[in-house]
């Protein structure tokens, strides 16, 4: 869904949300907001970001009871880019892998997980490794016949 919104280049972003919460009723503590990758923080205006009035914001909302995080993927062929996926602690870490295959079509068969120097076991739920909100997995390609 793309809607229009007028803003105010000294509006903060927490009042960015504000509008976005009278326009979609999406409330202001369930939205993220982007500029291309880059989320933006309430606490600064939109003259920080430098947006213009034809550029657009990407709003992700948070599932209740879900957490955001982001796989980095740090595959040598890749664009490197961080993914933001919104998924709840208590999933595996091969529902994430399904989520960022959803995302990214990245073959669940490839993708090894890594936190903190961890590599991340399929069928253990994400708060068993301590993932939290924006917490930052790498993603690892798993070729096929390698090691």
């Amino acid at each position: 869904m793309k809607v229009s919104l007028e803003i105010n280049s000294d509006d903060t972003i927490s009042q960015v949300k504000q509008k976005v919460e009278k326009l979609i009723q999406v409330k202001t503590e369930n939205q993220e907001l982007f500029l291309g990758n880059k989320q933006l923080k309430d606490n600064l205006k939109v003259t920080d970001y430098k947006i213009g009035s034809d550029e657009n914001i990407r709003l992700v909302r948070k599932a209740e009871g879900g957490i955001q995080v982001f796989v980095k993927d740090t595959v040598p062929t890749s664009t490197k880019s961080s993914t933001a996926i919104i998924i709840n602690p208590s999933s595996t870490v091969h529902d994430l892998k399904k989520k960022y295959n959803e995302r990214t079509a990245f073959p669940i068969e490839h993708q090894r997980l890594i936190f903190k120097g961890k590599q991340l076991e399929d069928d253990r739920k994400l708060s068993e490794y301590k993932i939290k909100h924006e917490s930052c997995i790498h993603l690892v390609a798993r070729l096929p016949g390698g090691f």
